[in-house]
């Protein structure tokens, strides 16, 4: 069984620069241009990883992760970001989200991270109930 990745950017550019880093890797990859699509794949697909922007237009990252973590706290999340102020880290560390790469990124940095946050679970078998 293979991983779930879900990306989570506005910007297609950043969805592509995420999606060549995690392609070598073979996971399943999903993508969503927004906070409420990305609630619906979540709810479809129950991704083992998504990998959000902090800062979109509509829902933002910090409400998209509240989301996730009241419907399946499972989850591992990693947060894309181009805040690195010292309350801006505090706020995403204390929504339990397993790390945080800074904008611009460089693909193998991010490749690591994601590996190095996948290691810490097994791909699903089961998914929390619905409803």
């Amino acid at each position: 069984m293979t991983y779930k990745v879900l990306i989570v950017d506005d910007v297609a550019t950043i969805r592509g620069f995420v999606r060549a880093a995690i392609a070598p890797l073979h996971y399943t990859i999903l993508e969503a241009p927004n906070g409420a699509r990305a609630l619906e794949l979540c709810r479809q697909e129950q991704p083992d990883l998504v990998i959000t922007d902090w800062n979109m237009p509509g829902m933002r990252g910090d409400e998209l992760i509240k989301h996730i973590r009241a419907e399946d706290p499972q989850t591992h999340i990693i947060v894309l970001t181009a805040e690195g102020a010292r309350d801006q880290v505090g706020a995403m560390l204390a929504l339990d989200i397993q790390g945080y790469v800074l904008k611009p990124f460089q693909l193998a940095a991010l490749r690591r991270r994601i590996e190095a946050v996948l290691l810490q679970r097994q791909p699903r078998t089961t998914f929390p109930p619905q409803g």
